[in-house]
């Protein structure tokens, strides 16, 4: 199987990169000049339009292949996806950044993208309702759910007077239905074990039903019951916008949106729900305290460039705001933004870039979410018929591998070593990128099976 990428910017790059190591990878280059920068990947070259029939003949796409189209421009990357499904039966990905393209691939009376897209890539729209999701839960670092909530996945970063600090995770007074399926301490992240121990500053990942970690929530993190009533965001550009639409869906909460450009101000104002918008800079302090930012209960950077986005988190931090999102554009910034006390800082490209990693890599497993920039990640395995159940202490669990859900018909389980794997069962379970090419054959699957 070859994997074809149509594009020259930062995620074909990131992709050909990580790829280039275990595929037969093309790149298509829309001109010569994005050459130099994937000359030192071991990778096949083409330079042209995606969308040329002479192109991809080139290039030798053909049935079973991957074709991922992200060039800079939503049509191009939906017309190359068009030309390569009318060459070859392969898998097709397309990026796209606009509205408009989301609503026709979900439009019930049309159907041709749904035919020739298998995977429409929205990055920003992803990031909103990720960073939606944080927003709304008090002192969470991460949050994600599964299943319609049937399993919810919740970070925190520990106190140096946390109870959890000391004992072994075996020892941990964690409730019914709560689990610990991760840590990380200096950048790294493992999967612990029952004699592991937490440390204050570490970030540590729960997995549970809602009610278990509303508690882990209130009893080791004094999380507030109260709704997040108001919430601050620096800067209207597409992830802004779309945020704002989540945030303001329910009653709560009052969104307030600062932006510098008195132009795009104008253009937005019936693009953000209910939310209120002011033109000005999100680090003058005086426009701060004139609209009363320093009564928000969340703030969320996404200014543009990196640097805004630092000084209007450092900003929001002194003005003792309690939660502080920031967006990054470079991953290397995550880390120096976490060091100088940036609660939680996301990258749209990433999460993205990983998912369609997964998706190739690991076809048979099934992804759900990327965890701290890439470290580790959620994926779902259906039990295969033919597997014998057992136990999970009775199975060879690979380090950096756990199961932190089973659905079980109409049954929920957060498991124990107890707890028993059966056929059928769908497994929820959290992987180090390390790992995860271990989970499929720990359960019985094996890459070529239906």
């Amino acid at each position: 199987m070859a994997v074809v990428i149509a594009g020259g910017g930062d995620i074909a790059y990131l992709l050909a990169s990580s790829l280039a190591r275990e595929e037969d990878v093309f790149v298509i280059l829309p001109t010569e000049a994005a050459r130099d920068r994937f000359e030192n990947l071991d990778l096949q070259i083409t330079v042209g339009p995606a969308a040329s029939r002479s192109v991809l003949q080139h290039v030798g796409l053909s049935d079973g292949d991957t074709f991922v189209a992200c060039a800079d421009s939503d049509e191009r990357n939906i017309i190359a996806c068009l030309a390569a499904r009318g060459r070859a039966q392969c898998a097709t990905y397309c990026f796209i950044t606009q509205d408009e393209h989301h609503e026709s691939f979900n439009d019930p009376e049309q159907t041709t993208l749904e035919e020739v897209i298998d995977h429409l890539i929205w990055p920003q729209w992803s990031l909103a309702r990720e960073i939606g999701r944080i927003v709304l839960e008090p002192r969470a670092l991460d949050v994600e759910s599964f299943h319609r909530g049937r399993i919810w996945l919740v970070e925190y970063r520990l106190e140096a007077d946390s109870p959890l600090c000391g004992p072994t995770l075996a020892e941990a007074p964690l409730p019914r239905n709560a689990l610990i399926v991760s840590r990380v301490r200096d950048g790294k992240l493992i999967v612990p074990r029952g004699l592991d121990r937490l440390e204050a500053g570490d970030k540590v990942l729960f997995m549970g039903r809602r009610t278990p970690l509303r508690q882990v929530a209130k009893r080791f993190f004094a999380a507030p019951e109260t709704v997040v009533r108001s919430v601050t965001i620096v800067g209207a550009g597409r992830t802004g916008r779309l945020l704002a639409r989540e945030l303001t869906s329910g009653l709560w909460p009052e969104v307030k949106i600062i932006e510098v450009s008195r132009r795009r101000c104008e253009d937005i104002a019936d693009q953000v729900g209910r939310a209120i918008v002011f033109h000005g800079d999100g680090t003058d302090l005086r426009l701060l305290e004139e609209i009363g930012v320093a009564r928000s209960d969340a703030l969320v950077a996404m200014a543009g460039d990196d640097q805004t986005n630092l000084l209007c988190s450092l900003i929001a931090k002194q003005l003792g705001i309690p939660k502080v999102v920031t967006g990054v554009s470079n991953e290397t910034s995550s880390a120096l933004f976490e060091r100088v006390g940036i609660d939680v800082t996301l990258n749209a490209r990433s999460a993205a870039i990983a998912e369609v990693l997964h998706q190739i890599q690991a076809p048979r497993l099934e992804y759900r979410a990327t965890l701290e920039d890439g470290l580790a990640e959620v994926v779902e395995v259906v039990v295969p018929e033919d597997f014998e159940a057992r136990q999970l202490r009775e199975m060879d669990m690979p380090n950096g591998v756990i199961v932190g859900g089973v659905l079980r018909q109409y049954n929920t389980i957060v498991p124990g070593g107890e707890d028993e794997v059966r056929p059928g069962d769908r497994l929820l379970i959290v992987t180090t990128t390390e790992s995860s090419g271990l989970v499929g054959p720990t359960f019985g699957l094996t890459p070529g099976a239906a």
